[in-house]
């Protein structure tokens, strides 16, 4: 039995999908973004939920995820959104994934290859207008679009580009960036060049206004029950939940040093927990002596630095905790709770950071007792 699992919830999934799907035109375009492991939920639960949800866009980084996901969901339309190169070829094409273009020079390189296995190769268009990532510069990529259009081993058939602050509360950069890909766009139009498939918005910019969608949108860290809160945001939900059990309880006296470095003496006499989670699981050694952590419905501290593979916890002088019990990392505990967004600000860094660490195994919760609003032990 694992001292350590992560429970994924699937019921609040579903419920997460329909969320966004309502604030969405009818035909309008999912790509559910399950790059990282689904962003470290498990692709392998995450990705036949949404297509039974009725997702049938994807977006991976990888061939090896594009790989995974087509054996998940055969009927997928995958795009790859890293970097492949001629050598990939072949696999593009037995693995009917669309690869997302950077440069002419890539494309020029996927063209020969594909002309010489007798094929073409659908593909999708990176525009840079401002993220300063990857992609062809807005301001030549009309020319440099007709000059992909005519090559015979490629399919442009999309363009796409990602905003860099749409997040922020300032939109300028954002309604800058949103009119250069439509100048991009009309370029394209005006020169014949038809591109019928277009997608800007992921998480932050789909909330921000709805009408950048064009035929397709990218939700991201949304599907995973975090992002931006404000009116534009559909009613999501985490479902991700880090438990562990305490492998020792003790009882010690105030003053007694725990764990590197004597950075905590208990303050009083105290229950003290070891967990079997560490650096080393994806626990972060930054929320040493500072992180909360869930035990008997209630919040408790960690005691201490977090270790390689070990954390202490102070469970407080009342504790009725044992060796064995439950402690919820991350997730609801009756009535408390604590999600990734709260460890990420105490790490400095964004919720995305914290669920793609986790090391720990993944196991589908499901059911109609699955919700963690419900106080219920997982079944195991």
């Amino acid at each position: 039995m694992n001292s350590s699992w992560v429970e994924i919830h699937l019921p609040i999934l579903r419920a997460n999908i329909r969320a966004i799907r309502n604030i969405l035109p009818p035909n309008t375009a999912i790509i559910a973004m399950v790059k990282s492991d689904a962003y470290g939920h498990g692709l392998c639960l995450v990705a036949p939920v949404l297509r039974g949800e009725g997702v049938r866009h994807f977006g991976v980084f990888t061939l090896e995820e594009v790989a995974r996901l087509r054996a998940l969901v055969p009927d997928a339309v995958i795009l790859c959104f890293g970097p492949v190169h001629e050598k990939d070829t072949p696999d593009l094409l037995a693995l009917r994934a669309i690869p997302l273009l950077f440069s002419v020079q890539q494309a020029a390189a996927l063209n020969h290859s594909a002309q010489r296995l007798g094929h073409r190769l659908p593909c999708h268009v990176k525009i840079d207008t401002g993220m300063g990532r990857v992609g062809l510069a807005w301001e030549e990529a009309p020319r440099l679009l007709a000059t992909l259009a005519r090559l015979p081993g490629l399919e442009i058939n999309g363009i796409c580009t990602h905003y860099a602050a749409a997040g922020s509360e300032d939109p300028s950069f954002t309604l800058l960036q949103a009119q250069r890909f439509e100048q991009v766009a009309a370029a394209c139009r005006s020169a014949g060049i038809a591109i019928p498939f277009l997608h800007a918005a992921a998480s932050d910019a789909l909330c921000f206004d709805r009408q950048w969608r064009y035929e397709g949108v990218r939700p991201g860290i949304l599907l995973y029950g975090y992002g931006p809160k404000n009116p534009g945001h559909p009613e999501v939900r985490p479902f991700l939940q880090w438990k562990a059990r305490l492998i020792q309880v003790k009882r010690v006296a105030a003053g007694t040093p725990i764990s590197y470095d004597c950075t905590y003496r208990a303050p009083s006499e105290t229950v003290i927990g070891t967990i079997p989670v560490g650096y080393a699981d994806g626990y972060f050694r930054i929320w040493s002596n500072r992180a909360p952590i869930l035990s008997e419905g209630r919040r408790c501290r960690v005691a201490g630095r977090v270790t390689m593979n070990l954390t202490m916890v102070d469970l407080g002088p009342h504790s009725t905790a044992q060796a064995g019990d439950e402690i919820t990392l991350l997730g609801q505990d009756g009535s408390e709770s604590l999600w990734a967004d709260e460890l990420a600000a105490l790490a400095g860094t964004i919720s995305h950071e914290v669920l793609t660490a986790i090391r720990s195994p993944r196991r589908p919760v499901d059911g109609p007792n699955s919700d963690p609003r419900d106080g219920a032990k997982s079944q195991r």
